[in-house]
């Protein structure tokens, strides 16, 4: 959904992010805080759906703040944290009631454990007085589960098997699905999409046809005058700067957006990048073929430009053309830029330059040679000098419409210093070195290359994490506080949990996550 239309529910949003990490079946499922945000009905049904996945196989590890009774009930074991230190790891209900029971916090009758466990944990900033009385209260809790871990014997470090299994999930952890069915599956996807969106697809309609009726009827009059030349000039080159505007923007506008998405799905292994691009640019072929389409038949016929049919075909052609190189820049813009403003303001950047080095307003001939060879790189100067000479080639213009003056004050048709036929309209253009076919030639190598830089931005764009590796085993101090290590609300340790577990944590902790033997963290998009 968006600001104007309702979307899913909170619920069913994280549902369905959950749904998105399972494609993969992964042995181990990461989630930071899935219930926050929800009310308690959809809190639970989120939890109850994790439960499911507990049951089928996956292990599922969570942090969770403030869980009902109902929820923390379905846990099978929780991590209770204060201050980044743990100060009870093992099974909720009774044994945890027991054991916060033999340090002389009994939980009341009929008072959720949860929520008693986090306000005994937690640092009471209210006043001097208890605060320091919280935090030694703190103290005592992390001190009595670190002799109790040594009583019990656990080892936390078991440094060779936990390096296996991380490697070992490192090797694995691949995108399962086949190229076909990722494309298949994106296809549909993008489609969806494409259609969904009918208002979008309405108003580029409407505004092409406009446009497109517009410029025609301005044009309407060009005959084969001298002053048609540059009537001529002015609709070729104004089609150039129409359908790369037009190209640019509608792609920025819903690529990067949609990148961030891809992002996410990419860091899950769901597909391969180089299947996800294909089917974005093949599944919105038919849309950015038919609407240049559209405006070339228009313009063409109602302008009264070159008659001859293979004129008229080169034209729909070369449209369709700069259109595509247009769409692969915003590409190109899009994978650079990390948010739609970024892009709205790189994308004029580019295109005012390419306008600059189109032909139009300065003569090829005439640009300095030290910056010349920007020239090479706008589709524009290749689009408008592939319709010039699609345009002008064979065609005969009349000089009954100019009158020269002599220097006697008298006055004749210009007969001598007119220009009579396309060729040399070409050639005063600076175009005459050039075929139509190296233009197109070149302006598909412009559109692959943007494409092309467009693909390596997003392969090697990858979100960074922090590296992981085997929890460090915990320092068992002795009995004697003064040679216990200090409380330090900055200190982080890492714990390995063997089972499902979640953390219940205090408002003022430093989160960290617990690492399971046979899994990774996953990433911060995941919910």
């Amino acid at each position: 959904g968006d600001a104007k239309n309702r979307g899913i529910s909170g619920g069913e949003r994280k549902r369905t992010n959950i749904a998105v990490e399972m494609i993969q079946d992964p042995s181990v499922l990461f989630l930071d805080e899935p219930t926050s945000g929800l009310d308690s009905f959809q809190a639970l049904n989120v939890i109850e759906t994790l439960r499911l996945l507990c049951e089928s196989g996956t292990t599922v590890v969570l942090s969770i703040h403030q869980p009902r009774s109902s929820i923390f009930a379905l846990f099978d074991q929780i991590i209770i944290l204060s201050e980044g230190n743990i100060v009870y790891d093992g099974p909720p209900g009774k044994e945890s009631v027991d054991y916060f029971s033999t340090l002389g916090f009994p939980c009341p009758d009929l008072f959720n454990p949860a929520d008693y466990f986090l306000d005994v944990v937690s640092v009471d900033n209210r006043s001097p007085e208890e605060e320091k009385k919280s935090k030694q209260r703190i103290e005592l809790l992390i001190k009595k589960f670190r002799q109790h871990q040594r009583r019990n014997k656990r080892d936390y470090d078991d440094t060779e098997s936990s390096s296996e299994s991380l490697e070992k999930f490192e090797d694995v952890k691949s995108v399962r699905s086949g190229c076909c069915t990722q494309i298949k599956v994106l296809s549909v996807r993008n489609f969806r999409q494409l259609t969904r969106d009918k208002f979008s697809l309405i108003i580029r309609m409407f505004m092409t046809t406009f446009f497109a009726l517009f410029i025609s009827a301005l044009y309407s009059e060009t005959d084969n005058g001298q002053k048609s030349i540059q009537d001529r000039t002015g609709i070729l080159f104004f089609v150039c700067i129409n359908q790369s505007f037009g190209g640019i923007f509608n792609t920025i506008n819903t690529f990067v957006i949609e990148k961030a998405i891809v992002m996410r799905e990419r860091q899950a292994k769901s597909y391969f990048l180089s299947s996800y691009y294909l089917t974005k640019v093949i599944t919105a072929l038919p849309i950015d073929i038919f609407t240049p389409l559209i405006f070339a038949c228009i313009v063409y016929w109602i302008v009264g430009l070159n008659p001859d049919p293979f004129a008229f075909f080169m034209f729909c052609f070369i449209t369709v053309a700069i259109s595509l190189a247009a769409i692969g820049l915003g590409f190109c813009v899009g994978s650079i830029a990390p948010t739609v403003d970024a892009a709205s303001a790189m994308a004029p950047t580019f295109m005012v330059l390419m306008i600059l080095f189109g032909g139009f307003y300065i003569n090829a001939d005439n640009i300095p040679d030290w910056i010349a060879w920007l020239s090479n790189l706008s589709t524009i100067q290749w689009s408008f000098a592939a319709f010039c000479i699609n345009e002008f080639t064979g065609v005969e213009f009349t000089c009954d419409d100019i009158t020269i003056t002599d220097e006697d004050g008298s006055t004749s048709e210009g007969q001598q210093q007119c220009t009579r036929t396309g060729e040399q309209v070409i050639e005063l253009l600076s175009f005459d070195t050039y075929t139509l076919w190296e233009c197109l030639g070149y302006l598909f190598i412009m559109m692959g290359a943007f494409h092309l830089i467009a693909f390596l931005v997003l392969r090697f764009n990858k979100a960074k994490y922090l590296a992981v590796s085997p929890g460090k085993q915990w320092e068992i101090v002795d009995d004697d506080p003064s040679q216990s290590e200090p409380i330090s609300s900055n200190r982080t340790n890492t714990l390995e949990a063997p089972n499902i577990a979640i953390q219940v944590a205090s408002t003022s902790e430093v989160e960290e996550e617990a690492i399971p033997q046979d899994g990774m963290v996953s990433d911060n998009e995941q919910p």
